[in-house]
């Protein structure tokens, strides 16, 4: 009786013991260090999005193959094709990467998410870290001619207003754009329906063609999961997108990192 008291208690003890375990904390600043299949898999992340901050939640850590049975995301900051990502919070199930051997080879790209049963995902941008992303591809895919550019969120749409240069002098188009925004392929976001106020109406066939360029406003196509836009919401400050399933965090190991 009393061995069988005992050996209940072990029990007790090792199953609390690997609850303790299944739920580590581990924080990082500046840069992560260390050996585990999990902190290896938060290092590569970490090196691949680069961000502000990120937590990562796993219910275990990834196998030698690359999978992982559970996966949460939440990131700050993170820069994904040149455009910054104020929130970003994903969830995945079943998520097949390619093998660990394969994360630190050179020439590749590191860390592949090759599928998931299920992957659900949010995140927002705003609407100063949209100019910027305009103003740069503007100047480096339009010889610099679309001038004093400014995007406005509005509820329900974009207002975009600036000058096309011309190379006659004292030519510049007073450009003003109102535009709604539609989801294509699941990844990107373009302009819809956009209405065109110009300053000459003869170049008007002009600044279509040049805002074709600009198209599409935001992609998703460099991000890591395979995850597709259903929904978004324009506030005056941000747009938030989102799967029809939002991401939710659960009780795991848990890692953090803070640049």
């Amino acid at each position: 009786m009393k061995k069988g008291i005992v050996l209940a208690a072990v029990l007790v003890v090792l199953a609390l013991a690997g609850s303790a375990s299944a739920e580590k904390l581990l924080e990082f600043s500046g840069s992560v260090t260390g050996h585990t299949k999990g902190v290896t898999l938060f290092r590569h992340i970490v090196e691949l999005l680069n961000p502000e901050a990120v937590e990562m939640i796993i219910d275990q850590e990834p196998d030698n193959s690359g999978k992982v049975r559970h996966i949460y995301l939440d990131v700050r900051g993170a820069v994904i094709d040149d455009v910054r990502i104020e929130q970003l919070r994903c969830e995945a199930t079943f998520a097949e990467l390619n093998p660990i051997r394969d994360w630190a080879k050179k020439g590749t790209r590191a860390l592949e998410v090759r599928g998931a049963a299920s992957a659900a995902f949010e995140g927002t941008v705003l609407e100063e870290d949209v100019n910027v992303l305009v103003k740069k591809y503007l100047d480096v895919h339009t010889n610099s001619k679309w001038r004093h550019i400014t995007l406005d969120f509005r509820k329900d749409s974009i207002f975009v207003k600036g000058y096309y240069h011309q190379d006659s002098p004292w030519s510049d188009l007073a450009i003003q754009v109102a535009s709604g925004l539609e989801v294509k392929g699941g990844k990107e976001l373009w302009l819809k329906d956009y209405s065109l106020v110009i300053n000459t109406a003869e170049k008007t066939d002009l600044i279509h063609e040049e805002i074709k360029k600009i198209q599409p406003i935001f992609s998703l196509r460099g991000f890591t999961f395979p995850v597709s836009i259903a929904s978004f919401k324009i506030s005056p400050d941000s747009i938030t997108f989102s799967t029809l399933t939002g991401p939710k965090p659960f009780t795991g190991r848990t890692y953090r990192y803070t640049r």
